[in-house]
């Protein structure tokens, strides 16, 4: 009886917090990288991704202009949430992103 009334209380207090506003994001920032390699259609971020990153968008930038931006493309956070993956089509490799996307606040 006492499990059945722990788990009740902590059902509670969840849906409480979740009800006022009180969440993981709210212990999160906005985190915008400074240029990252891609290799492999991948690029590693600084930090741990919460949730996808910012637009689904990762702005291109390449060697030889880097304030100029080559091109906008989609992507996703990897399976484990330390990195971004790109489309293997768009090809781009070499190439530097800068994207924006959701982290714990350190």
């Amino acid at each position: 009886m006492s499990r059945t009334r722990d788990l009740i209380n902590v059902l509670s207090k969840t849906r409480k917090a979740e009800a006022s506003g009180v969440s993981r994001v709210e212990n999160s920032i906005l985190k915008t990288t400074e240029y990252l390699l891609i290799e492999d259609n991948k690029a590693i971020t600084p930090s741990k991704i919460i949730g996808d990153i910012v637009w689904g968008m990762a702005l291109i930038f390449d060697e030889t202009r880097p304030n100029v931006i080559v091109n906008r493309v989609t992507c996703k956070a990897s399976i484990d949430c330390k990195s971004i993956e790109f489309d293997t089509e768009d090809n781009l490799n070499g190439f530097f992103c800068v994207v924006t996307y959701l982290t714990e606040r350190v």
